[in-house]
């Protein structure tokens, strides 16, 4: 087959694009610090690549939630404890006015006392956390309890994802915290009632009355224990599964960086080669421009 020159002038020149192309492949990667920036790079390796973004970024929005969640649970925590202290304070005080050395006079200041124990209560009961009312269920924009102690919210608990299939819960309803039912007698105790009937008792010097009302405080304060139990283990639950997470996510931060990230020696030499490549190839080309009848 007789070789033209035009067939060695297609060759070089063909020879000198494919050199260009890889030497500037080499030049996007050393300077993306990526072995794969494009699917014809890896296809099989960018379809891990998406794979593991994928993975971080779910990952990314369950510590989100977690954090979310957290927040929630370490608020309500720290209200119901101090409902429980005002319970507390309410009990003692009607030890000590049920007793002989108490008088009507003791027993109406008293009364004040747990008025404003009531009310204190009361503001605990309607707490917001970023404008939302945490004990409403998911009626959140509007307050759990009336002035009177009545229930406005619902029975629906909020919860939030923590991972593909799992959700933790995260409120209380204020029906479930402030209310209590005994499940051996089927006797229902709420909060409000019971500090009402307990400031009525002192006000009118009812010794009685005033005794009357430790069962429902005592019921209460086991109660609100019970609840404040109940978030710690939430709360547990949370950060049990966030430590689960974030190991999960150095793990696949890992595997996307052994997969898609650079080899900087082995780049650097890649280059080099082919860089002396496309020196060659221009240098070829220079000879075959230089080949014309003129020269003969």
């Amino acid at each position: 087959m007789r070789v033209t020159n035009k067939m060695l002038s297609d060759t070089v020149l063909n020879g000198l694009l494919s050199n260009t192309e890889r030497l500037q492949q080499q030049l996007v990667s050393m300077a993306s610090q990526k072995r794969i920036n494009r699917p014809s790079d890896d296809p099989a390796g960018m379809s891990r690549v998406l794979g593991y973004r994928t993975d971080l970024s779910s990952i990314e929005q369950y510590e989100r939630n977690i954090n979310q969640g957290a927040s929630w649970l370490t608020h309500t925590e720290s209200v119901l404890t101090e409902a429980y202290d005002l319970l507390v304070t309410a009990q003692e005080v009607a030890i000590s006015q049920a007793n002989a050395t108490a008088n009507q006079s003791t027993r109406l200041a008293m009364a004040k006392e747990i008025e404003n124990i009531y009310e204190h209560m009361l503001s605990l009961s309607n707490t917001r956390l970023g404008g939302r009312y945490i004990f409403s269920g998911y009626r959140t924009s509007q307050p759990a309890f009336n002035p009177d102690g009545t229930y406005n919210g619902d029975t629906n608990v909020i919860s939030v994802a923590t991972g593909q299939n799992t959700t933790v819960k995260i409120s209380l309803t204020g029906n479930d915290v402030f209310v209590t039912t005994d499940v051996t007698t089927d006797v229902t105790t709420d909060v409000f009632t019971v500090l009402d009937n307990l400031k009525l008792a002192l006000e009118n010097d009812d010794v009685a009355g005033i005794t009357g009302q430790l069962a429902g405080l005592q019921s209460s304060m086991d109660h609100v224990n019970l609840k404040i139990a109940e978030i710690g283990s939430r709360a547990n639950q949370m950060e049990t599964t966030e430590n689960i997470l974030s190991n999960l996510k150095l793990n696949i931060r890992e595997m996307l960086s052994k997969t898609e990230d650079l080899d900087f020696i082995q780049a650097a030499m890649d280059l080099t080669a082919q860089q002396n490549a496309y020196q060659a190839s221009l240098l070829a080309s220079q000879e075959i421009m230089r080949m014309n009848l003129a020269n003969f």
